[in-house]
């Protein structure tokens, strides 16, 4: 562009001053010189050659970057190609022996866990994180029937003064059939008549009925949304039903249960003070609370706070390295708007904060920056405590 400029421009007529310079001599003033015309001229000249310089100098480097990109999601996709040719015909079926300790606790072998650190290709995602989870909870494919069984009534309004296991039934399905197009709206396999919104509903449907005592609690149609989007319905109950048992803080945060939350929230705050000194001075100068995004993430294991693609890729190191995991992505996160937060006041905090799906984050950037977030020993310690408490 600044070239063809340049050429425009000197093409036309030098006599002609209009044609080379910017604006013309005020009217009434004596005309120029024909040195101070061709002074003029070159001063021009030099000035657009930099901008044309500058030009393509940004255009160069618009050029690498887009080819350092493209290279580095080539030698991604090669890298993916190999680990899941890895983990289908090494990993997975040699998975006691490579996953799991003498206690049948996960502990995956270095040269598994530096694979898993790459993240999860997306054809092994939903098993792996099924065989992550176990089966403490004993889910069965006839557990899965029978719960399936009880819920085959089509969702109707319940009435509220009617009594009976069929009512309490309705009760579910009406509080479910409002939350399947909230869950996950830009993604159309939830929508109404959407491949995926009846296997979400018999799923959370299902799981009511199995555990009573939770029940439904909103925020948990993310958690089974995102097991549907990466395995079949029965693997997604059992998935479900371990995930609660297994990881009993998921309950803390999706029954709002704040006296348990509550030390949770400040041993995140002590973390992120570890780690990003500087903001968390900054927040909490402006009396900036990060409850309500740490209720978000937490409660939905990121799914609803952040792009999908980042959101499962969390979900895959959370499945490997349990709810320490959490706290470092959450870490991360802030890290990469820090820059932008310590510029900004109260009100702008608290709308950047609340509107993380929004953000257009890299996902290869984004895990590369949460990979840098350290929990020190001694808060993974104060965190165990918690989670066994």
């Amino acid at each position: 562009m600044a070239k063809q400029l340049l050429r425009d421009v000197f093409s036309k007529d030098r006599s002609n001053s209009s044609a080379t310079m910017p604006s013309p001599r005020p009217a009434g003033a004596p005309p120029k010189s024909d040195k101070e015309q061709q002074r003029h001229e070159k001063e021009f000249k030099a000035m657009l050659e930099g901008f044309a310089k500058r030009e393509l100098v940004k255009a160069e480097e618009e050029r690498k970057a887009e080819e350092y990109e493209l290279g580095r999601r080539k030698e991604r996709d090669e890298q993916m190609s190999s680990a899941s040719q890895e983990w289908s015909t090494d990993v997975l079926p040699n998975w006691e022996r490579k996953c799991v300790n003498q206690e049948g606790t996960l502990c995956p072998s270095r040269q598994v866990t530096k694979l898993w650190g790459l993240g999860l290709p997306p054809n092994v995602r939903g098993t792996v994180w099924a065989l992550s989870l176990g089966n403490q909870a004993r889910i069965t494919p006839q557990v899965w029937e029978a719960a399936k069984a009880r819920v085959t009534a089509p969702p109707v309004v319940a009435d509220e003064a009617a009594g009976g296991e069929a009512d309490e039934v309705a009760k579910l399905a009406s509080m479910i059939v409002v939350d399947l197009p909230r869950t996950y709206p830009v993604l159309a396999f939830f929508h109404d008549g959407g491949p995926l919104q009846q296997p979400l509903r018999q799923v959370l449907m299902a799981y009511a009925v199995y555990a009573p005592s939770i029940g439904y609690v909103q925020g948990m149609s993310y958690i089974a949304a995102m097991l549907l989007l990466n395995m079949d319905e029965y693997t997604a109950f059992k998935s479900l039903a371990n995930m609660m048992f297994r990881h009993p803080h998921c309950l803390h945060f999706l029954q709002m249960d704040t006296t348990r939350m509550g030390p949770f929230y400040q041993l995140f705050d002590l973390c992120l003070m570890d780690n990003l000194p500087a903001l968390h001075q900054h927040l909490y100068s402006l009396d900036v609370s990060l409850d309500m995004i740490l209720l978000d993430w937490f409660m939905t294991m990121f799914c609803k706070s952040t792009p999908l693609d980042i959101a499962a890729r969390i979900w895959d190191l959370f499945m490997r390295d349990g709810c320490q995991f959490l706290y470092k992505a959450g870490i991360g996160l802030l890290k990469l708007e820090q820059h932008k937060l310590l510029a900004m006041d109260f009100d702008q905090c608290m709308i950047a904060i609340t509107r993380t799906r929004e953000m257009q984050w890299d996902t290869f950037v984004a895990m590369d920056c949460i990979s840098t977030i350290e929990i020190k020993s001694s808060r993974v310690r104060a965190l165990d405590k918690l989670l066994s408490a």
